[in-house]
């Protein structure tokens, strides 16, 4: 990375218990076009094949360290603390969602820093912003694998009510409510140390239901006119640009696998991995399998 700072980690690094924290990883940072640093992380050796992996919104890059470790005994793997986290990163103290515009030209700067790579890694949101990026041609990847993918089909709140109804049942105190919960838990991150525990906290399970965590996100989605992503449109010009596996854990609360299954399988450019026994945030109980997959499409 041309551009890059060496930086200490975040001070929320110093929270995580040492069986997920690891010395594998060196923290940089690098200036983002649209304003303020990312704050990056790198593993792996500086003569491997780049690989850049685009994280979800509100989770923080330490959920990944697993993964990470397992994907650079390979590749020379980055990522970044995504804009509008609760941890750090551009706009985090901002309670609004991010530009989808932010999102994306902060993704390029990593691209471009990282000698553009032509592999590529997304989970959940991620998944959405490498879509549009690779639309705009901001990015050019060859292969990408996207876990739990959110867009493609059974996330909108436009398109599945089925899934999303509820959320217009939502009153604004329960969506306020809802929202400190979300912050507390993600915060809570930082404590926990056992596998889907720590993704519990990351993704605000202290609903009592999935269902209810879902019209959350849906009242989110509905009210943040930033998160105006072009899905339909997005997603059909990645697969015709690239190679694209999915990963499609068997009981996603939040990602509906099989509707996803059904939008592209008739696409030939598309290859899907059944997770099995796993839920949206498996990167932690299922990291060696996750990398397994993601490096055999690689190769």
């Amino acid at each position: 990375m041309s551009a890059r700072s060496t930086r200490h980690f975040p001070s929320y690094w110093t929270q995580i218990p040492t069986d997920i924290s690891s010395s594998a990883l060196t923290c940089i940072t690098i200036p983002s076009s649209v304003g303020g640093e990312l704050t990056c992380y790198q593993a792996g050796t500086e003569s491997a094949e780049p690989l850049l992996i685009v994280p979800p919104l509100h989770v923080p890059a330490a959920a990944l360290v697993r993964l990470i470790e397992a994907l650079s005994v390979h590749y020379l793997v980055t990522t970044y603390e995504v804009r509008g986290g609760a941890f750090l990163g551009p706009d985090s103290s901002i309670s609004e969602l991010p530009l989808v515009a932010n999102l994306v030209a902060d993704l390029a700067d990593i691209y471009e820093e990282c000698g553009r790579p032509l592999r590529v890694f997304g989970w959940c949101n991620g998944a959405k912003v490498i879509a549009q990026a690779v639309r705009t041609n901001a990015m050019k990847p060859d292969r990408v694998a996207l876990l739990a993918p959110s867009g493609i089909a059974g996330t909108d709140p436009h398109t599945s009510p089925s899934v999303f109804g509820a959320a217009d049942e939502l009153t604004d105190s329960e969506v306020a409510r809802a929202s400190r919960l979300f912050k507390l838990s993600l915060k809570s991150t930082s404590t926990r140390s056992r596998h889907d525990e720590l993704m519990n906290a990351v993704f605000g399970l202290n609903f009592s239901t999935g269902a209810k965590f879902r019209a959350f996100v849906a009242a989110k989605l509905k009210r943040n006119t930033s998160q105006a992503f072009d899905n339909t449109e997005n997603f059909s010009y990645l697969f015709e640009q690239s190679r694209v596996l999915l990963i499609l854990p068997d009981k996603d609360y939040f990602v509906v696998s099989e509707e996803v299954r059904e939008a592209v399988q008739h696409i030939n450019s598309v290859s899907i991995y059944d997770l099995a026994d796993a839920g949206h945030a498996p990167v932690f109980s299922h990291s060696t399998e996750i990398a397994t997959a993601i490096c055999r499409f690689f190769a």
